[in-house]
């Protein structure tokens, strides 16, 4: 049999506020992840846990949880409550540190007040399921970048003696350039003569000319040819076509909107393993005025009744202390 600390500490997976009856609430709040400069780690996103010393009132999420699962009666569930309470308070007023496994730990602070430490054992947020902390060794940049710097020096001293043997290597292209120049400048007409008899069989004039079409347009059109004007026609008819299939294609997509799940909340009356007996309750709270029905049924087989079923959270919660003051002190909320 699993204690009620384990019990809330599995609803704590799937819900943001699970109330322990007349000992206080546990609230889930998204935290992001987190990175530590110091520790050099990277945390992943989680759930935060806090606890609310004033959520007293019964909501029935945790009762109906533990009635589900040790199929018993949601009275017994109850009673469990209230004996693990007494036991909890007893021990605060005794000076002792309560602990809720894989939640955190309570005391009694010196104002009187119950003082609570989360516990960072279990990560909370199903969607970082598997996502463990990130530790990265420090990076020693400053150390690195000052070697790098230390070799570029090494090496430029080690070349910084060529630099003498570099002069000659300059003065000796510098005569041939000049010896080049006074040989073109004397020898100038053979040049000529060789570039005119050449110029011929040299491509590079050639290729500086406008293209064929360009001498062709300037012509008269009485000269085009059907053979000149057949491959120009045909390729720019040929892709009409497609491109209007392409156009309508893109118009006719539709976005798909998502599906958008919903959330249930009933009040219920009682649970009778009897369908006729269901029925006849819900008769008989239709005759009083309520919008009853049923809840669907529980892993025992037992068929739920409701005085109604509601769309919000709060409102729920207030039509469900009404009828606990008025009517029926059991009633419970299923949240479905």
């Amino acid at each position: 049999m699993k204690t009620i600390d384990g019990y809330i500490s599995d609803l704590l997976f799937k819900h943001d506020c699970v109330i322990l009856p007349e000992f206080g609430g546990f609230v889930a709040s998204y935290a992001p992840a987190v990175l530590s400069p110091t520790k050099h780690t990277l945390y992943p996103p989680s759930k935060d846990i806090l606890f609310n010393a004033r959520l007293l009132k019964n909501d029935g999420l945790l009762a109906n949880h533990i009635a589900e699962q040790e199929q018993i009666s949601y009275s017994e569930a109850m009673n469990r409550l209230r004996e693990f309470t007494a036991q909890c308070m007893s021990s605060l007023q005794g000076r002792e540190t309560l602990v809720f496994h894989n939640i955190g730990s309570f005391l009694i602070n010196r104002e009187g007040k119950i003082e609570f430490t989360p516990s960072a054992e279990i990560n909370y947020l199903e969607d970082a399921y598997g996502l463990t902390s990130l530790v990265s060794p420090p990076l020693h940049g400053k150390h690195r970048k000052i070697r790098q710097a230390a070799d570029v020096k090494k090496k430029v001293t080690r070349r910084s003696p060529g630099k003498k043997n570099a002069v000659p290597y300059l003065v000796l292209a510098a005569i041939f350039l000049a010896a080049t120049a006074l040989w073109g400048y004397h020898h100038s007409p053979l040049l000529k003569d060789i570039y005119t008899n050449y110029s011929g069989i040299i491509p590079l004039i050639r290729a500086t000319r406008p293209p064929v079409p360009v001498v062709v347009v300037n012509e008269p059109v009485s000269q085009v040819t059907e053979e000149t004007i057949t491959p120009v026609v045909q390729p720019s008819a040929v892709p009409e076509e497609p491109k209007k299939e392409q156009v309508a294609e893109v118009t006719t997509a539709e976005p798909v909107p998502p599906a958008v799940a919903t959330v249930s909340y009933y009040i219920i009356a009682g649970a009778f393993q009897d369908p006729e007996n269901a029925a006849s309750l819900i008769a008989k709270l239709r005759n009083s005025g309520y919008d009853a029905r049923m809840a669907g049924q529980t892993k025992g087989g037992l068929f739920r009744v409701s005085y109604g079923q509601y769309s919000d959270r709060k409102q729920a919660l207030q039509n469900l202390e009404k009828i606990q003051q008025s009517v029926n002190p059991d009633a419970w909320l299923f949240v479905k």
